[in-house]
């Protein structure tokens, strides 16, 4: 399992890429770079989740 995870999305049902990793500050500039280039984009969403705050099901 990874620790974290980004996700762009289109719309609330539209496509969505994910990208995941372990490294806090590689997902933050991961964060940042998609804020960047899509973020004035009128229906794109874009989301850092930390999955270590999430228990184990």
């Amino acid at each position: 399992m990874t620790d974290f995870r980004m996700v762009l999305r289109y719309g609330v049902s539209g496509p969505a890429l994910t990208r995941e990793g372990d490294s806090l500050p590689l997902a933050e500039r991961g964060y940042r770079k998609w804020a960047g280039l899509y973020g004035t984009h009128p229906t794109a969403f874009i989301q850092l989740v930390d999955d270590t705050r999430v228990p184990p099901s």
